[in-house]
């Protein structure tokens, strides 16, 4: 019976182990992009993403599409977080915006696309 609860601890601590060693080497889920330039998909923390863009000409912090999927979503604008938290109900850009003052995100265009007599409001180059 002790060996039995022995291999059952070992079992939790080893999975446990795994799990964490998967998630942190997860892949960064921002790029600063540039014309010309590769994109450099090296930041897990949007705050450090805009701050490197904001010294390059034209430069801006976007997600890593090999590691962000956007949902379905009611709005035109997602907010994605340092955290891997996603939300998408924004209807303009400065409302997206408002919300990243106090989260450690980026705002980025959703998967929906605007109706045609709908004045689209396209500012992803901005940053807060």
């Amino acid at each position: 019976m002790f060996n039995f609860i022995k291999s059952i601890i070992f079992t939790c601590i080893a999975g446990s182990l795994f799990f964490f060693v998967q998630q942190t080497h997860a892949a960064p889920i921002f790029c600063v992009k540039a014309p010309g330039v590769q994109p450099q998909c090296i930041y897990n923390d949007a705050r450090q993403c805009i701050k490197k863009a904001n010294r390059m000409s034209e430069g801006f912090c976007d997600i890593n599409e090999d590691e962000v999927e956007l949902p379905e979503s009611s709005g035109y604008f997602c907010l994605v977080t340092s955290t891997r938290y996603i939300q998408c109900p924004y209807t303009s850009y400065k409302s997206c915006v408002q919300d990243i003052k106090s989260k450690n995100g980026i705002c980025v265009a959703s998967k929906k696309i605007p109706l045609e007599n709908k004045q689209f409001e396209n500012e992803i180059f901005d940053t807060f």
